[in-house]
């Protein structure tokens, strides 16, 4: 009886303890943070763009084709859009990752085809209408929410992915209602910009998937650091490679504030570079504005906001500058730009738009913002 009490104690002492240790050593995430990020701003002219862009549901789509249709493509600088339609997991069976099957049968009602394959088929119109220098290679992920991102990480990683595009979690249409989607998809979208190997934007559509407009007018808010340096080479590829108008706008405190740090000298080179390369004062604008505080910068971006149809903001997670003084306070959304979290909640702005969060490389913490209105 003593030998079948130790050894039944030490079979629960050690089975007990395994599903913690496993999890705690295994981190699947570990090697995304190993890798070194791939940025927009680090990429050589004429490169490939490769965008991973994840769908919840057919209301995400529209938005999403319009941000790719802005990035510009050419016959020698092609996107390569990997589509990933991202489903729940339900019941036992086992989780999914796989290249979408073309479906060779023919179909005598749109009512046959799943929602994968409508959303798959948008895509492949998009291909189609663009075929001087868009590709379109088509995913679906079948998981739990809690493990989600890691499907969205690992195929960001396996196919060298620039840029992730992720569906905010709620809806603004055009009248100003709101749009839920599940909460979940919130954290998938936290988790993803904690892990991504490569830049990312979290899109907020305001509307857009009701107007079907195009964006063409796109404005950059800048008010320094990594994150923001990133939103800037988006921009600049959109104005490069497609018909795009852009408007760079710099914040900046009062001169007295002012710092010179590694950060202020790496903007100041960028946006340099950019104001003589790019800068014509028609097609390509650059405007400074100086303001006190945080409720100042989103006082300038509200009076501007309205001449554009994308604006776009580094998320500049951890940085403190007079430029988002007292921002915090309105924070609903961590995962989203500072200036546009408030945008994107109840007080935000009720015209069609988008709002983009993207991820940078150096000591950003990979994630930039924008918006269409």
């Amino acid at each position: 009886d003593e030998e079948y009490t130790i050894t039944l104690l030490t079979v629960l002492v050690f089975g007990g303890g395994t599903a913690p240790m496993v999890k705690y050593l295994y981190r699947p995430e570990d090697r995304y943070v190993a890798y070194k990020r791939r940025t927009l701003q680090h990429a050589k002219p004429g490169d490939e763009l490769r965008v991973l862009s994840c769908i919840h549901e057919q209301d995400n789509v529209n938005t999403a084709l319009a941000l790719l249709q802005a990035s510009g493509h050419s016959h020698d600088s092609p996107i390569y859009v990997y589509v990933l339609h991202l489903r729940r997991l339900i019941g036992r069976t086992d989780a999914v990752l796989d290249p979408h099957k073309r479906r060779n049968e023919t179909f005598s009602s749109v009512s046959a085809l799943s929602q994968s394959d409508h959303i798959v088929n948008a895509f492949r119109q998009f291909e189609q209408q663009h075929s001087d220098g868009v590709w379109v290679l088509p995913y679906i992920c079948i998981s739990p929410y809690n493990t989600m991102h890691d499907d969205v990480c690992s195929l960001a990683l396996d196919k060298k992915v620039t840029l992730v595009i992720l569906p905010f979690h709620k809806n603004v249409k055009a009248d100003g209602s709101i749009i839920f989607v599940n909460p979940a998809v919130r954290s998938v979208n936290v988790n993803v910009l904690r892990y991504a190997p490569c830049s990312v934007a979290i899109l907020v559509d305001h509307g857009i998937s009701d107007c079907g407009k195009l964006l063409q007018h796109v404005a950059v808010y800048f008010l320094g650091g990594a994150d923001d340096r990133e939103a800037l080479a988006y921009g600049s590829r959109m104005a490069k490679r497609a018909a795009i108008r852009l408007t760079v706008v710099r914040f900046l405190p009062p001169k007295v504030w002012r710092e010179e740090g590694q950060e202020e000298k790496m903007d100041d080179k960028m946006l340099t570079q950019f104001q003589h390369e790019m800068v014509d004062g028609k097609q390509v604008v650059y405007r400074e504005k100086v303001v006190q505080d945080g409720e100042g910068t989103v006082a300038v971006i509200r009076q501007t906001s309205a001449e554009f149809n994308l604006l776009i903001m580094g998320r500049r997670k951890g940085k403190d500058s007079p430029l988002t003084t007292g921002m915090s306070m309105w924070s609903e959304y961590p995962e989203l730009a500072g200036d546009h979290r408030r945008l994107a909640g109840r007080d935000g702005f009720r015209r069609p738009g988008v709002h983009a969060g993207g991820a940078a490389a150096g000591d950003g913490d990979g994630s930039s913002g924008a918006r269409c209105g």
